[in-house]
């Protein structure tokens, strides 16, 4: 079995034991983990809005950039149109 020391009073422990036998201290593992596991769903909860937010910007400029290029398309049809009229 390794050995870990305890957090507390730094004497030496088993790694299954969850309270220090010389001053009772807990040594749970369990804390970090969850610490851990609870940043990560935040940061990728953020990052996932931000993305969200990002695409629907662009898609926004990219209509906005499309309405001249398409009037000026469909000017080009009607004039194309009418030339073929003459």
């Amino acid at each position: 079995m390794a050995m870990v020391y305890c957090k507390s009073c730094k004497s030496k422990m088993t790694q299954r034991d969850t309270v220090c036998p010389k001053c009772g201290s807990t040594n749970s593992r369990l804390v970090p983990v969850l610490a851990c596991i609870i940043f990560s769903a935040a940061g990728l909860f953020i990052y996932n809005t931000y993305r969200q937010s990002a695409n629907q910007e662009s898609s926004a400029i990219a209509s906005e950039a499309d309405v001249p290029a398409a009037a000026a398309k469909s000017e080009e049809i009607l004039h194309m149109g009418l030339s073929e009229q003459e």
